[in-house]
């Protein structure tokens, strides 16, 4: 199953308390709204909402037009504050200074330092919202223990003493509204002392819930997965994870232990470990790094370990028809050095560059399966290699919601970034053949208006050897969004994937899990696919119990596959489906998950397979 497919389901304490809640307070007040009351969605507070407040200015609530973040110094943030007053009330000690304060750009060009640095963290449930301030709201928040001070203050970019920057602002807030346990984070000036000509900060924060035990049941594809589990993402509010769960899928069943830690001892290096013991084999995996954790970070390094024991199957046209047992192990060292953040030239953003040094392990060995024996056995590979990386990319990013998700912020990209690898592997270093390994992504986007993005993608991923590449996947991909309103928009998708020269032990496949949803799992399998997918979606001010914001999207798939050796093979016709379906977005537990209920219909199957395929899956994104 890919990593693209089904995640799991979970339901947790917050949940549970919160529907008990809901629940008697509509029998006991009939004039209050079911639990599928169409309300607001919580509006950040006029302290974290803006230019200057966030850092990189959010989309507009009316318009949805994204606003570009390194533009963002040209207003002060008593502009920003004033203009957002009408939403979710602030702490006074910002509205009563926030008058007094010079713009982002005043500050800059003053040489203003930064002084005083205050850590805000938000309730789960925020008490000074009406909607919010019920006993078991309450109740859920006492339960939770909140995320540390200790834990916000060392992934800040800055310190008292260090000149003002929003450039460094904005990237502080980008990196902790991508840690899971945060719900959203904004970083604003709330104070000016001109005697001085130092600013004071609030850095704020809003917790999400991280105490996740509960089961998984999905359907997608004709096949479904379960599971159980417990796990915490912000264990005693030090943002360390630890987890323990079981899954049951149409290939292994799974005991998965798993711990990670972004801020190992309050510093930069980050460990994460896991464990799995599985129905066919085991996984381990290790890693500590150090990484480039901003734009102005001038090293990294770190080593990875990954064992993975496990019995593979070849499929034809969704059948296995073979199957083998399969040890891979990768390991790998590596440093990384960068000069910083450097200005752009022409108008460009700043740009950053990093030059790594690595060496790898990375060997896979094949043997018959133990119970119902192999006909065809996968060559052995074995490649021992060091290799030297470079990273280019830019610093622009901007700042939207309803996007991907519901009702959150999310930091799109829109930048040109390049990255390449580049490893040489040769009998004298211990490989059992001489190959280079290449792997390479680059990506640039286009604003063709206020409203409209075009983003491309392409990559290579495999090794050159014997004068040609050799399991090698060519990948390209085109995205095209179109904002209609704030509540509604148009994406249009693209993806290729060519596999050139393949191994026994490599398939592509055609499927539900790869965006056709009105068929079955690995549905076609072959060396090269193209799948088109046009989708309308569409957001609302719905909430269920507080925990749930709700969405919903109609949406056509095209999918082909090719180079199927079988003769017998229909993989010359193109496939189709449309269908509509459901989106609800977890916005109150970490990983902000959005759960998917899908009806879709395979206009052009044949047979048996044309049937109409119902599915309930959750995936990271809309």
């Amino acid at each position: 199953m890919t990593e693209s497919g089904v995640s799991r389901v979970s339901t947790n304490i917050a949940a549970l308390l919160c529907m008990c809640f809901c629940s008697s307070v509509t029998i006991a007040q009939q004039r209050d709204v079911g639990i599928s009351e169409a309300v607001a969605p919580d509006a950040p507070p006029a302290s974290a909402t803006g230019p200057a407040a966030t850092g990189a200015s959010t989309t507009d609530v009316a318009t949805d037009v994204p606003t570009d973040t390194n533009k963002s110094d040209k207003t002060s943030g008593s502009d920003a504050a004033k203009a957002t007053q009408h939403e979710r009330p602030a702490a006074p000690s910002v509205t009563e200074t926030a008058a007094a304060i010079p713009s982002d750009a005043e500050l800059q060009s003053s040489g203003a330092v930064i002084g005083r640095i205050d850590i805000k963290v938000v309730d789960v449930f925020d008490p000074e919202n009406p909607k919010e301030s019920g006993s078991l709201f309450r109740l859920a928040n006492t339960l939770h223990i909140n995320t540390r001070e200790s834990t916000v203050r060392p992934q800040l970019l800055f310190a008292p003493g260090q000149r003002y920057s929003r450039r460094v602002l904005d990237e502080t807030a980008r990196n902790l509204r991508n840690r899971s346990y945060l719900e959203d984070a904004t970083v604003m000036p709330i104070a000016y002392h001109p005697e001085t000509n130092t600013v004071d900060l609030l850095v704020r924060v809003h917790d999400v819930w991280t105490l996740n035990p509960g089961a998984s049941l999905s359907h997608s594809g004709g096949e479904t997965r379960s599971g159980i589990q417990i796990s915490e993402g912000n264990l005693l509010g030090l943002g360390k994870s630890v987890s323990v769960d079981r899954t049951n899928d149409v290939d292994r069943s799974v005991w998965k232990f798993a711990y990670g830690d972004p801020n190992l001892f309050s510093s930069r290096w980050a460990l994460d470990t896991a464990y799995g013991d599985t129905s066919d084999g085991s996984t381990k995996q290790l890693s500590i790094m150090r990484p480039f954790y901003s734009l102005d970070t001038h090293w990294s390094g770190g080593i990875t370990s990954n064992t993975d024991v496990r019995r593979e199957e070849r499929f034809r046209q969704g059948v296995a028809i073979d199957q083998y047992r399969a040890d891979r192990k990768m390991a790998d060292a590596q440093l990384g050095w960068s000069t910083g953040l450097r200005h752009g030239d022409n108008d460009r953003p700043d740009w950053v560059q990093r030059v790594l040094v690595g060496y790898r392990i990375d060997e896979q060995s094949f043997s018959p399966d133990p119970e119902r024996g192999t006909t065809l056995l996968p060559e052995n590979l074995k490649l021992h290699y060091p290799w030297l990386g470079l990273q280019w990319f830019e610093d622009h990013y901007v700042v939207v919601r309803n996007r991907d998700q519901i009702g959150r912020t999310e930091d799109l990209f829109l930048g040109r970034s390049f990255k390449v690898m580049v490893g040489l592997a040769s009998s004298s270093t211990g490989s059992d053949r001489n190959a280079v390994v290449v792997t390479a992504t680059a990506q640039d986007a286009y604003q063709l208006g206020a409203r409209q993005f075009l983003l491309v993608k392409l990559g290579i991923d495999g090794r050159h050897e014997s004068g040609q590449w050799h399991a090698t996947t060519f990948s390209g991909s085109l995205r095209y969004d179109v904002r209609q309103t704030a509540k509604a928009m148009f994406v249009a998708m693209l993806n290729h994937v060519h596999m050139e020269h393949p191994d026994l032990s490599q398939q592509i496949f055609l499927g539900s899990d790869e965006g056709m949803r009105g068929y079955d799992l690995r549905y076609r399998s072959g060396s090269e696919r193209t799948v088109f997918t046009a989708e309308q979606r569409f957001y609302t001010n719905i909430q269920i119990l507080r925990l749930l914001s709700v969405g919903g999207a109609a949406f056509v798939d095209i999918g082909k596959i090719s180079g199927d050796t079988d003769p017998l093979s229909d993989n010359k016709r193109i496939l189709t489906d449309v269908g509509f379906g459901l989106r609800f977005g977890n916005i109150r537990s970490s990983g902000g998950d959005i759960f998917h209920v899908d009806v879709a219909y395979p206009i052009n199957a044949i047979g048996p397979d044309r049937k109409v395929q119902y599915s309930v899956t959750t995936k990271s994104t809309f």
